[in-house]
């Protein structure tokens, strides 16, 4: 078919060729009625080129060179993530106002304590229940699914109490007593696997499992959690910790450590089988299961999630 095309199209030139020729030899009386021949011959060639191309099949790209084709280059796929990323920080912090339909309803102080009754008796429901609302607000969480994974594990950390400090102590480790902290978090540990996990979480002066233990609502840990939070937030942790213990910065800090702190845990929270990943992101293992599972049974119930 693309012969005829290319055949009818060089008829077409030669022809247009003649006819210019024709027209240059005519004589002006004849001039009207040889110009009328001519365009008669090329409007046929023209419509014998329209027909010709209506019966070739249109060209198509193959599957893989068309999704190339319509996919945006890969710089500028970077540069609108880079975008996005940026943006969700600077609005990070702000009051954040969703569609209704992405919102969750807020937690009443009735609910969390039907959850956990027993920070009745600690005096600071009020104050524990508006945290977590500003936390859930400011970590994007959108579905009453994830909001009742945020509650029950943020309540296992701070316990029945609220605490918003780790509880140390002492530790015995192949007969020798050992203070909890330096045990848990530091350098210097005894037990090798503690070293090793010390390391990860960026522990590497003496000292730093003890001043880096765990504080607010999602119990931050360890010098490079502190580092990242702070300067996220503005806050300077590293030079003084006990920031992340005050209840408005570590509704903030549970925020960044849910949405940003441990890549983003609204994407797994989406279903009942990924708690215990949530679990190992918050908590490094799966200390207090049980209790967690507990608390986020207690949780759905009372935010009515099927």
């Amino acid at each position: 078919m693309s012969f005829s095309v290319n055949k009818l199209a060089q008829s077409s030139t030669n022809c247009a060729a003649r006819l210019a020729d024709a027209e240059a030899d005519s004589a002006p009386a004849n001039q009207s009625e040889t110009k009328a021949q001519n365009g008669a011959a090329l409007n046929l060639i023209a419509d014998q080129l329209r027909q010709s191309e209506a019966h070739q099949p249109e060209k198509s790209l193959p599957p893989v060179a068309a999704a190339e084709h319509t996919r945006p280059p890969r710089r500028q796929q970077q540069a609108a993530a880079v975008l996005t990323a940026q943006k969700d920080e600077v609005n990070f912090g702000r009051e954040l106002k969703p569609a209704s339909s992405a919102a969750v309803i807020p937690i009443s102080v009735q609910q969390l304590l039907q959850i956990q009754p027993a920070l009745e008796s600690g005096g600071r429901v009020t104050q524990i229940t508006a945290d977590l609302n500003r936390a859930t607000s400011e970590a994007k969480i959108t579905t009453a699914r994830a909001q009742a994974m945020f509650i029950a594990q943020i309540l296992h950390e701070i316990g029945a109490g609220g605490d918003l400090h780790e509880n140390g102590g002492q530790k015995n480790y192949r007969g020798q007593v050992y203070d909890y902290f330096f045990y848990m978090y530091d350098k210097g540990s005894p037990d090798p696997a503690r070293r090793r996990a010390a390391q990860m979480i960026g522990n590497t002066e003496h000292g730093d499992g003890a001043k880096f233990h765990g504080r607010g609502y999602i119990q931050l840990t360890g010098r490079s959690n502190y580092q990242r939070a702070g300067e996220f937030l503005h806050l300077d942790l590293v030079n003084d910790p006990d920031l992340a213990a005050e209840p408005s910065h570590a509704a903030r800090i549970a925020g960044w450590f849910w949405r940003y702190g441990n890549k983003n845990l609204n994407s797994i929270a989406t279903k009942d089988a990924n708690f215990a990943i949530v679990t190992r992101r918050i908590n490094g293992g799966l200390r207090g299961i049980e209790d967690r599972r507990s608390l986020y049974a207690r949780a759905k119930r009372a935010l009515n999630v099927e």
